[in-house]
């Protein structure tokens, strides 16, 4: 498991706990998908129902964001990220909120395309202006080195795709 937590903070449990699961597709022709929301690049995924198992999450995820239906057994279960923050923006309260977090990340390959019809975005994914395509790794590299620091939260994700590139792209 791979830990950030720069401060080396201790939650109690006045701080907010999310499990959260992201996958890096990649299509037929070597593409990635990457979404973006809120001008941020996020890998598709998001967090976990009380008690759901990861690996219906990530099913379940990708098909509410990409229209693809990826059977839970083709995802390769790649690393795990546990990040601890005191001050994440929480958009619903416009507070800094502390907050720790493990996501399960996943590669798989899929023949498929997205399809918007199928999607089934959230109410913040549609406020936040998500949208999510394939790109070549070259430029998705690219895209995800970008600096996101000016933006609400945006040094976390960047932290957390640089994760991604190295532990997942680069191989």
């Amino acid at each position: 498991m791979e830990i950030i937590n720069h401060k080396n903070l201790t939650p109690d449990e006045n701080w907010k706990y999310f499990r959260k699961v992201r996958a890096v597709i990649e299509d037929s022709n070597g593409n990635v998908a990457i979404s973006t929301e809120g001008g941020k690049y996020i890998f598709p995924g998001g967090k976990c129902e009380q008690d759901e198992p990861e690996d219906k999450a990530i099913s379940r995820e990708i098909f509410e964001e990409t229209g693809i239906k990826i059977d839970s057994s083709s995802f390769i279960r790649e690393f795990q990220l546990y990040v601890i923050y005191d001050n994440f923006y929480n958009y619903r309260t416009g507070l800094l909120e502390p907050r720790h977090m493990l996501t399960t990340f996943y590669y798989a390959k899929t023949n498929e395309t997205i399809n918007e019809e199928l999607m089934q975005l959230t109410e913040g994914e549609l406020k936040e202006g998500f949208k999510i395509a394939f790109v070549d790794k070259n430029t998705l590299i690219k895209m995800l080195n970008e600096d996101h620091s000016n933006m609400e939260n945006g040094i976390f994700f960047d932290e957390e795709n640089k994760m991604v590139i190295n532990k997942i792209l680069k191989k």
